[in-house]
């Protein structure tokens, strides 16, 4: 498969650009702030990926942006609520529509094996989405210290996900 190729301006934040942004604020690959994601997951997921287990992880949006080494990092909801690893984005594997009639069950076994989820929950979780999206985990790491959301500048975990800055 062909990576992905970079956004040559990646978006902030996963809505786009506030409305009275301008190219000279907008926030580049090439300056000194990347860009990350934190992505919220349920702990039994997050197990299984550091495990080495959940290689796909399923979801209906992808980022528009893209960096090589661009990390997501895990934050885990209830009862645990901090962010406790990452993984490398290696760009997204496939989208899958769970709703076509022609779905053809053992083209896409391996995926549902790699996402650790059956096939009928990634139907449920499609719902009315025109498709579903696997983000290839590489790579997975558990932080020895969990991080809280006030260390990455935000007050709530997103719903999905959301971009993160990190200065280097």
């Amino acid at each position: 498969m062909e990576a992905m190729r970079a956004c040559p301006v990646p978006l902030p934040r996963r809505g786009g650009f506030d409305a009275g942004s301008t190219p000279a604020n907008r926030i580049t690959v090439n300056r000194k702030i990347e860009m990350n994601i934190l992505l919220s997951i349920k702990p039994k997921w997050a197990r299984l990926i550091y495990e080495g287990k959940k290689t796909i992880e399923w979801r209906k949006s992808t980022p528009n942006a893209y960096r090589p080494g661009m990390r997501v990092y895990l934050y885990e909801s209830a009862p645990v609520q901090k962010a406790t690893g990452y993984f490398d984005y290696q760009a997204f594997y496939a989208h899958l529509n769970c709703n076509r009639p022609e779905v053809n069950l053992k083209e896409i076994d391996d995926l549902v094996k790699q996402g650790c989820v059956p096939f009928e929950n990634l139907k449920a979780y499609q719902g009315n989405s025109d498709r579903i999206v696997g983000w290839i985990v590489k790579n997975p790491t558990k932080l020895d210290i969990p991080m809280d959301l006030a260390d990455f500048g935000i007050k709530r975990p997103p719903q999905s996900w959301c971009y993160i800055k990190e200065k280097i």
